[in-house]
């Protein structure tokens, strides 16, 4: 049996022999899919409703996780702030 390994964009460890795909996965990947079917390539201004679509659809999603979020309008597109909420005794 392998050692744990840390994943690194969780942080967390899971067994080497532990399927990578599943449920969680595919639930995982269908959210991404669902935000690349927003055209939202900021280069064209044709698109500008979608853009600040796919911010709005981001914004949901962090605050789902637990985020606060602000949404920072700017000039051109949109900018999101997301913070986690302070954790007892961590700095």
């Amino acid at each position: 049996m392998a050692a744990p390994q840390t994943t690194p964009s969780t942080n967390q460890t899971a067994s080497a022999d532990a399927p990578a795909s599943g449920a969680a996965r595919e639930a995982h990947e269908a959210k991404l899919f669902e935000l690349l079917r927003i055209p939202s390539v900021s280069a064209d201004s044709a698109v500008q409703p979608d853009v600040l679509r796919a911010a709005d659809w981001v914004a949901a999603e962090l605050s789902g996780m637990g985020l606060h979020v602000e949404r920072l309008e700017t000039p051109g597109n949109p900018v999101l702030n997301a913070e986690s909420p302070p954790e007892p005794g961590q700095p």
